[in-house]
């Protein structure tokens, strides 16, 4: 490493992460969001139901690809440094998010179209399994050891932020445009505009430092030739561990920032902008909360405040399930969405945190990466169908509440193995 580079402040250090992660989560969630109007685009069916099925599944592919990612970029990121990663995964996002912004529609090219789309959706999954490891591990590394937490809430709080914009697009879309324009062409605006931005992201990551180099430098004859090989040998229990603990992070998240405002709409029958407001709020609550839940962590433990988030929901997801399915209102459902989301955030800051730290530095990206992705690729993308098919199923209109019970109190045995890190040095 360059000693004689002056080294970045602190602040800079947490702006430069979180804007290139919160861009790429603005671009990897806007799918969610706007699924309805790329359904009719793309995914044409004679009947609606389909079409927005079809559309929910090529949501879900993408978070198949996040492992892929992972494992291609998170090596890259333990190789050859985080810089680099995360500046490879910002312009795969970035140009995957153009496509499906520029990419006809079925009636123009035909089934050109949908391909074209999958392809795009399939390149921003693996982009976002390689972000999140890099960027994470950077933000991780560079913080202290009594505020490694704050650090790690940031990034927490970058993908609120994403989901904060993303629905705050579609809001403003739907109230300053007529619903035909929208439909045609509006659209297509928050997708274009991730262009225009990354430049000013690519710049400010350029003047990050790494912090990986000097580690390579002094053990480059310890340093795996294939770090997937040590993280699911080596560290094969931090590794399971790991992935538990996401899945009962990763299951609220989605049923709370993406199944809850489709939920108002297709199930409730509310207003649609009010609906997307609730999604608003979550991302509000959770770009405010990261970092403050981060700080809590740091000083009574990573531990306690995952274990309590994830009890907290199993006991009240099904009653918020049930009130709302019971007595459906706006209202109800802005209280609950804060409620959630509140509790949520607690767990969620801390869980991000402890990943890093349970694996030595030539690992750490590439560990990271494959837990959080597994987890994510697995039991997060196709929540929102496993959901609605809950409710198929049973008849039941809270049923989505028992797959946050199942993947929450599955979490909950990985403080078998997991230690507290709060205030440790990393390795």
């Amino acid at each position: 490493m360059d000693r004689t580079k002056k080294k970045i402040s602190p602040a800079k250090a947490i702006l430069a992460t979180t804007l290139g992660n919160g861009l790429e989560f603005f671009d990897l969630v806007l799918y969610a969001f706007f699924a309805t109007y790329i359904a009719k685009a793309y995914f044409p069916a004679s009947d609606p139901l389909v079409s927005i099925m079809t559309s929910f599944m090529i949501f879900g592919m993408g978070y198949l690809a996040r492992p892929i990612g992972a494992l291609v970029i998170g090596h890259y990121a333990d190789k050859k440094g985080r810089k680099p990663a995360m500046t490879l995964t910002f312009l795969l996002m970035g140009l995957s998010t153009l496509v499906i912004g520029l990419t006809p529609s079925y009636q123009s090219i035909g089934i050109a179209a949908p391909i074209i789309i999958t392809l795009a959706r399939l390149v921003q999954g693996f982009s976002a399994g390689g972000e999140l490891g890099a960027s994470t591990t950077l933000l991780v590394e560079y913080a202290k050891p009594h505020n490694r937490g704050f650090y790690g809430g940031w990034q927490v709080s970058s993908q609120g932020a994403g989901n904060l914009f993303a629905a705050m697009t579609l809001v403003l879309l739907v109230n300053v445009m007529p619903a035909e324009s929208v439909q045609d062409w509006g659209w297509r605006i928050p997708f274009l505009l991730g262009i225009v931005i990354a430049p000013i992201g690519l710049y400010i990551r350029s003047k990050l430092e790494e912090t990986a180099t000097h580690t390579w430098q002094a053990t480059e004859d310890k340093a795996p030739k294939i770090p997937l090989i040590e993280v699911l040998t080596t560290y094969y229990k931090e590794t399971l561990s790991g992935i538990l603990l996401t899945i009962g992070g990763t299951i609220p998240h989605m049923i709370i920032m993406f199944y809850l405002p489709n939920y108002a709409i297709s199930i409730l029958k509310l207003d649609t902008g009010y609906s997307m407001l609730i999604g608003a709020i979550g991302g509000l609550i959770t770009l405010i909360g990261g970092p403050l839940a981060g700080m809590w962590s740091d000083n009574v433990g990573r531990r306690p405040l995952i274990a309590g988030s994830r009890l907290a929901i199993t006991l009240l997801i099904y009653p918020a399930f049930y009130l709302l399915s019971s007595y459906p209102s706006v209202h109800l459902m802005f209280a609950i969405m804060i409620v959630l989301s509140t509790i949520n955030i607690i767990g969620a800051s801390p869980s991000i945190t402890i990943l890093p730290e349970i694996y030595p530095r030539h690992v750490r990206t590439t560990g990271l990466s494959l837990v959080y992705s597994v987890a994510v690729g697995i039991f997060g993308g196709f929540s929102l169908s496993i959901a609605t098919y809950l409710i198929k199923l049973t008849g039941n209109a809270a049923a989505p509440a028992f797959y946050v019970i199942a993947g929450c109190s599955l979490s909950l045995f990985a403080f078998i193995f997991i230690k507290e890190t709060s205030k440790e040095r990393l390795n």
